[in-house]
This record gives structure tokens, sequence and C-alpha cells, in this order.
């Protein structure tokens, strides 16, 4: 899930695709089918999914269409996540860390803290700090765009986790694997 400044909601689903609602949750339309692995809101209010067989896909038109972008061909893209200035992070898998300063016009390799596989999340929080979740290694954060990371284990139990996500409201969550 990914939330925009202006009450967008983006939520990727493994069967049913992309949904898109621009009004907080109250109407929902749906975008590329498939097993969608992550979502993000660009700061132009642009539409970012990454799909599991489908590599990277954007809409610029509030979801009515949607096409694939510069490593599309990369099939297999673990997570994204995007600030309200145009940065912009991808995982994909096997592959790393990708990251944009220009809102996904251009890309180029980051440093990841932990093996780039399927279940890696990423978050942007409203101070720009980068998370890196893994049900493996932890939950790591970055300052500066990922040049640099250290493991978060604030209020966190031992092991891996699951997922994390930045709320609208500067709140980062993160959910914790079994250990």
């Amino acid at each position: 899930v990914s939330f925009g400044p202006g009450g967008q909601v983006l939520a990727g689903t493994r069967e049913r695709g992309v949904l898109f609602s621009p009004d907080r949750g109250r109407t929902w339309t749906p975008g590329p089918g498939g097993n969608v692995q992550g979502v993000a809101v660009g700061a132009d209010g642009s539409l970012w999914a990454g799909l599991w067989e489908g590599g990277l896909r954007v809409s610029t038109d509030g979801g009515a269409s949607w096409r694939p972008r510069p490593f599309a061909h990369v099939g297999h893209v673990a997570d994204m996540a995007f600030s309200g200035s145009g940065r912009g992070f991808a995982v994909l898998v096997g592959l790393g860390l990708l990251a944009t300063a220009d809102n996904g016009a251009n890309w180029t390799q980051a440093e990841l803290p932990v093996r780039p596989a399927r279940d890696v999340r990423l978050a942007l929080d409203r101070d720009g700090r980068l998370f890196a979740a893994s049900p493996r290694e932890g939950l790591f954060v970055s300052a500066d765009n990922g040049a640099t990371w250290a493991r978060d284990k604030q209020g966190l139990p031992d092991g891996g986790v699951m997922a994390v996500a930045a709320a609208p409201g500067g709140v980062t969550l993160a959910i914790p694997g079994d250990g």
C-alpha cells in the first residue's frame, strides 16, 4: 500500500493486481492485473506498480493507462517507494536497489544492506529516511539515500521484519517476522 499527498491510495494484490483510489479509499479503480509486489505514488501524482512477471509499470493519468518503464525488461520487481520530492527506490530481485532523483526518468544503482530477494520491502518516511525490511535479515534504515545503512532494532524483537510502511502522519510501521 502507498499513500499520495492528495489522498491517493494505491494497493497491490497478488491475484487482483493494482487497485487505485483517488479519494482516500471511497472509490477504487483497477490497474494492471497480475502478481503485484510493490506500489508507490510519485511526487507528481504518478502511479507505480512493480509486477512479479512484467516489470515496472507507471500511470501518469490517474490509472487510466499504464506503460512499462526503463528497466521494465527486468521481470521481478520486489518493491518500491517514492518521496514527495521525486526521490524513489526500487528493489529488483537478483539485481539490487535502484534509485531515482527525478521521479523515475533516470535510475542508478544504489547500495542495499540485504539480499535483493522477492520479500524485501521498502518505505520512505516524511523525513526522507529510507527503510529496507527483510524477513531473514531484519530492518535497516538509511538517512543518506542508501549510501550507508544501520540496523534498526528499536522496539522490534530479534529476527526478521516482514513489512514496513510509512503512514501519511509520519509514523513508520514495521511487522516483525516469526523470528
